[in-house]
């Protein structure tokens, strides 16, 4: 890794003919090197600093394979520096062609899609041109898709006036056909295409699309992607939109806030209709779930959600949670995630509504697998950071529900209740003394040696909270000693023999693996020592020193450091002892002292 650095310095200053010398050693090691980790920098130097009839041994041993070298997380860079300093007319023209003639192929690979990008932005105009024109008849398609998106984006940023006209053209379909620009709009990675359109079009097309938009407001912000479209069009009006547009753009809005609030006052009422009543107005099951989720789509908007309570429909769709119907009782349990995440108004509503205790009910002891995980992550949403959730969770004893999940075999329901786990202990340090009395950490390492990369993260991630804390961790060190070392070297090994693209994938489970191994044995782990905690083109995890905290501590760590000591000091430190404690037992209800404590809050 450090060798390689030297290297490209040396070749960077030394003269022309330790050049020669120092490049020669290369031939015959090319392709190799163009592979390697640290050795494609090398012959990216070269390619940068040499002169070209000096390295013409290196540029023509990628002859025939640039398609290849272009599709590889290395070769990719190297193929991208010899069109920026490589020259030579047959040299350009033999690189070209082979790109040319695949461009579809490059445009949708992950390493692939930057060549084709490159030669957008920086190659000659009938190099532009050709990749447009393979590339038509199938604007949609590639948009759609994850890597060719951005080489459309960029076909559009860089094509002249006519092709940016053939592609928009594609994009809007027929006067009669709105589907493509329809599609486009509510899709994860098309959307952009179109923001993209919408920035770079001139004022003509951009009446044109902000038109057909305008069919389609209300609907679109009823999709996740769809509202990126929603407040691009939003955005423009607002800098530079007529007056008849601004206007037209804030009645859209109001109707559509009027509607989707009119719509859940509709499904309030369903939901508030006895079972039996709709089942004699033939409303099924199936019919309930899809106005379910309709419902999760409405509350996506934190506004929404908090207005879920003001229309009164937040009490029966708790009520739904005790359905006889396990689809759902799931269904609710996911429109109850969305309604409390990342909002305070809505958790308290939540709690004062009762709403822990059925999904307690669900997550602990639900026949349906599904219900339980789902259930879970309604918990995990209501208490985040919501002090009062929190509590309530430790008070209703629910470990032995976590230590079944943590057994399944569903590895959703595995992931869920170990980020759970994770979080506990970090907000409260003494769950961890807990937490590894009631054989967690066991569970834990079994789990880190899963086949599902996220299991994996989760259960180390969690590993790692506990080994930080002073008992815990050295308790979890001596008593599980053989299963954390076995555990550890085998994923080091398992590392170690990634490839490229599945070492880039574990990225996080590399930099979890080194700091549990250096917690524990207080060294740096073979993964470091050999450079594959932090790859190159990649930032390093590390924390940034602190170099400010000092200036900004709360005010009671400030208040004191600076009090004189005092024999009645402790009393901080005597009611942070007093936390609410985790208690072992019986799962079946919530005592008293948890809603006391959440009225108290």
């Amino acid at each position: 890794m450090y060798g390689c650095r030297v290297i490209q310095k040396a070749i960077e200053v030394v003269d022309l003919d330790q050049q020669k010398n120092m490049v020669a050693e290369l031939d015959g090691h090319v392709m190799r090197c163009v592979r390697d980790q640290n050795g494609n920098h090398v012959i990216q130097k070269c390619i940068e600093c040499v002169p070209e009839d000096v390295i013409q041994f290196i540029i023509s041993t990628f002859y025939g394979q640039v398609v290849m070298l272009s599709t590889h997380p290395y070769g990719c860079r190297v193929i991208q520096r010899v069109l920026e300093h490589c020259h030579d007319p047959e040299t350009q023209q033999i690189m070209m062609d082979e790109i040319l003639q695949s461009v579809c192929l490059l445009a949708q690979d992950q390493y692939g899609n930057y060549v084709a990008q490159h030669v957008l932005e920086h190659g000659k105009p009938v190099e532009r041109s050709t990749i447009i024109k393979k590339l038509t008849g199938q604007i949609v398609q590639m948009s759609q898709q994850k890597f060719a998106s951005n080489v459309i984006e960029k076909c559009l940023a860089f094509g002249d006036p006519i092709e940016r006209q053939i592609l928009i053209n594609e994009i809007l379909g027929s006067d009669d056909e709105n589907e493509p620009l329809q599609v486009m709009m509510k899709d994860q990675f098309a959307n952009y295409v179109v923001q993209k359109v919408l920035e770079t079009c001139d004022d003509s097309q951009r009446e044109l699309i902000l038109t057909r938009i305008k069919l389609h407001l209300n609907a679109l912000k009823k999709y996740t992607y769809g509202k990126h479209i929603v407040a691009r069009v939003e955005k423009l009006v607002a800098a530079g939109g007529i007056e008849e547009d601004r206007r037209w753009f804030m009645e859209a809005m109001q109707a559509h806030a009027v509607d989707v609030v009119k719509r859940m006052r509709e499904i309030t009422m369903v939901m508030r209709t006895p079972e039996e009543v709709l089942e004699a107005q033939g409303v099924t099951p199936s019919d309930i779930e899809g106005m379910l989720d309709e419902l999760h789509e409405h509350v996506e908007a934190i506004d929404m959600a908090n207005d879920l309570h003001s229309v009164g429909g937040l009490v029966p769709l708790l009520g739904y949670l005790r359905n006889s119907n396990a689809s759902i009782r799931g269904k609710a349990a996911e429109v109850v995630s969305t309604v409390v995440q990342n909002n305070p108004r809505s958790q308290q509503l939540v709690m004062e509504a009762s709403g822990f205790e059925p999904l307690l009910l669900n997550f602990t002891s639900d026949p349906d697998i599904t219900v339980r995980t789902k259930a879970l992550g309604a918990i995990s949403c209501l208490i985040r950071n919501y002090k009062a959730g929190t509590t309530a969770f430790r008070l209703a004893n629910p470990y032995s529900g976590l230590r079944d999940a943590l057994s399944s075999n569903n590895t959703r329901f595995q992931r869920k209740a170990l980020n759970l786990i994770q979080y506990l202990v970090q907000e409260n340090s003494s769950d961890c003394s807990v937490i590894a009395e009631l054989g967690f950490p066991r569970l834990m390492i079994h789990l880190a040696s899963s086949d599902d990369l996220e299991v994996r993260e989760a259960a180390l991630g969690g590993l790692l909270e506990l080994a930080r804390d002073g008992t815990a961790g050295n308790n979890i060190i001596s008593t599980e000693k053989d299963q954390l070392s076995q555990l550890l070297q085998n994923r080091i090994d398992d590392i170690r023999s990634m490839s490229p693209d599945d070492l880039r994938a574990a990225r996080e489970e590399r930099q979890l693996v080194d700091s549990l191994w250096s917690i524990c044995y207080n060294e740096p782990s073979v993964l470091r020592k050999e450079g594959l905690v932090v790859l190159s083109g990649e930032e390093s995890f590390e924390m940034p020193p602190d170099v400010a905290g000092r200036f900004f501590e709360p005010p009671l760590r400030a208040w004191a450091a600076k009090a004189p000591p005092s024999n009645e000091g402790s009393g901080l430190a005597n009611r942070a002892k007093k936390e609410t404690p985790l208690r072992i037992g019986s799962v079946s209800s919530l005592s008293e002292n948890s809603r006391d404590g959440h009225t108290g809050s």
